[in-house]
C-alpha cells in the first residue's frame, strides 16, 4: 500500500532535504540565474508502508460511535471500565473474542484483580461483554475487530457467536435505547 504526502519546500531548505538529482539539479540552475530568488515547488512524496501495515496489522476496531454513546448516556463507564475497554479492544482477536485474562489485564493496567473482576460484572450486566460457551466477547455492535465479510472461518464463527449471542435477548435492545428523557 502507498501513502503521499504533499510536502511545500523553499530554497532555504534545499540543503536540508534529500532530493531526487532531477529536481536538485533544476532548484540549482534557477538559483544560479539569480542566488537572491526564491525557488518554491511542491512535491508529491510517494512512501510505501506496507512494513506498517504488517507491524499494525491487528491495532485496529472498527467503531460503531452512536452506539458507544448511547452506552454511556444510559448506563455510564467509569475510568476503570474504560481503561479495561481499550486494553481488551487492543488485545482481542480478530471476531472480537477476548483471549486476555483478567489476571493480565490486572497487570497491564496495574490494578488490583478483584476490580477487574468487577468491572467485568458490570460490562456484561450492560451487555458490553457476552459470555457464551465459556467465552467472552466484546459486544460486534459496539466495535468490530475485522470486516465479518473478510475474516477467515475460525474468527467469522467467533463473530458471530457474539452476534447472535443476545439477538434473541430484548435486554441488549435496551443497552441501545435511550433512557427517559435523554437523547
Amino acid at each position: 500500500m502507498n501513502h503521499f504526502n504533499n510536502i511545500n519546500i523553499e530554497s532555504s531548505d534545499f540543503d536540508t532535504i534529500d532530493l531526487p538529482e532531477n529536481i536538485r539539479q533544476v532548484v540549482e540552475e534557477k538559483l544560479a540565474q539569480d542566488p537572491n530568488s526564491k525557488v518554491k515547488f511542491n512535491a508529491l512524496i510517494e512512501k510505501n508502508i506496507s512494513s506498517w501495515d504488517t507491524e499494525n496489522a491487528g491495532k485496529f476496531v472498527f467503531l460503531f460511535p452512536e452506539n458507544w454513546r448511547k452506552l454511556v448516556i444510559n448506563y455510564g463507564l467509569s475510568g476503570l471500565e474504560s481503561n479495561v475497554l481499550m486494553l481488551i479492544m487492543e488485545k482481542m482477536q480478530f471476531g472480537n473474542l477476548v483471549q486476555i485474562s483478567q489476571a493480565g489485564i490486572a497487570q497491564e493496567l496495574n490494578t488490583k484483580q478483584p476490580s477487574i473482576s468487577r468491572v467485568f460484572k458490570s460490562l456484561k450486566e450492560k451487555q458490553v461483554l457476552i459470555e457464551e460457551n465459556k467465552s467472552i466477547y466484546l459486544n460486534p455492535r459496539l466495535a468490530s475487530k475485522g470486516n465479518p465479510k473478510t475474516l477467515n472461518e475460525q474468527n467469522k464463527e467467533y463473530f458471530m457467536t457474539a452476534y447472535s449471542a443476545h439477538s434473541n435477548n430484548s435486554n441488549f435492545d435496551n443497552v441501545l435505547k435511550t433512557k427517559k428523557g435523554k437523547k
